[in-house]
């Protein structure tokens, strides 16, 4: 009866940073985190937090004048109350980030100054899954399916700030492959440019585009998507705001079950803050929201939809405190 079961959860950490001297900019520190969630565990204070898992970790943070490096290693593993009638799966997390972050003002006619106030980031992930306990039946059959998945991820990721506007770029590669099926491996590059611009104190815009492609090697297939977006936002008056956003993507694909396909979204929400919350008394927004989606697929065998939906509707808001 699982209205009767009971669980415990509790979670450790301890951080080392020794004492900083001189000037010579270098901060570092160390740690350590310990943390397990019964299988049955519910929190009230948090409903979202995830059950049944355990994970040990350990990080080292450095920071020099703008450059930082974090490496972390983590293993997780579920099943912590050791059920009889379930697998257990462990999963092992290795990250290193390099971040480079310009903390003056780049002078007067440098590349800087052209491109912009420079962040660059260098992330690599490192993963390996597998079931580690199985389940079996009186027959000694397994109940679950063996897996072992392994895989990495390498970006860099660049953004460069002027005053009213910014831009960013990104590429990046994730590879998964199956110890037991090396057949079912999949490569993902994915491209990344963007720009957020600040027309004037009411109105931001921010265009954005992404190209995506995918190898597998079960079928040798490959699918390329392309995404062209524009969001806005805009501040008509102190108590009206509005966002509206375009997409369109377009997908090129040979691998088994897919089809060609392009894809046209907006979707906008409007909100005029009615009555303000003060007093002790409650406030009321009014908004307005709504979508639209065209799907149109190259393969006459498959039918294109439309979808469309709009909702107005009225919310309540409370003061922050009863002062106000």
């Amino acid at each position: 009866d699982l209205l009767n079961e009971t669980a415990d959860a509790y979670s450790l950490s301890a951080t080392y940073t020794p004492q900083q001297s001189g000037d010579s900019g270098l901060f570092w520190n160390v740690g350590v985190e310990s943390s397990e969630i019964g299988t049955f565990f519910i929190s009230l204070a948090n409903p979202n937090l995830p059950a049944d898992k355990k994970l040990d970790r350990v990080f080292v943070n450095a920071d020099w004048n703008g450059l930082s490096a974090q490496l972390a290693s983590a293993k997780e593993t579920d099943n912590v109350d050791n059920l009889d009638d379930r697998p257990r799966v462990e999963t092992r997390l290795n990250q290193l980030a390099l971040n480079y972050s310009l903390t003056e003002t780049p002078p007067p006619n440098t590349l800087f100054d052209t491109l912009g106030v420079p962040s660059l980031t260098l992330q690599y992930t490192d993963t390996d899954q597998q079931q580690v306990e199985n389940v079996y039946d009186s027959f000694n059959n397994p109940l679950y399916a063996d897996f072992h998945l392994v895989g990495d991820m390498m970006a860099l990721l660049n953004s460069y700030s002027h005053q009213t506007w910014s831009w960013n770029w990104g590429v990046s590669r994730a590879e998964q492959e199956s110890k037991l099926d090396p057949t079912q491996r999949q490569v993902t590059y994915s491209r990344d440019l963007g720009a957020n611009v600040q027309i004037n104190q009411r109105i931001v815009v921010q265009p954005t585009y992404q190209s995506q492609t995918t190898q597998t090697a079960f079928d040798s297939g490959t699918s390329d998507t392309e995404i062209l977006g524009l969001s806005s936002q805009f501040l008509f008056t102190d108590t009206i705001n509005g966002q509206i956003y375009l997409n369109q993507s377009k997908t090129e694909s040979n691998l088994v079950g897919s089809s060609d396909s392009t894809t046209d979204t907006l979707t906008m929400q409007f909100t005029w803050n009615w009555i303000l919350p003060k007093n002790k008394k409650p406030g009321f927004d009014v908004m307005l929201t709504g979508s639209y989606q065209d799907i149109d697929y190259d393969n006459p065998a498959t039918t294109d939809s439309k979808t469309y939906q709009v909702f107005l509707s009225l919310v309540l808001k409370l003061p922050l405190s009863s002062a106000e």
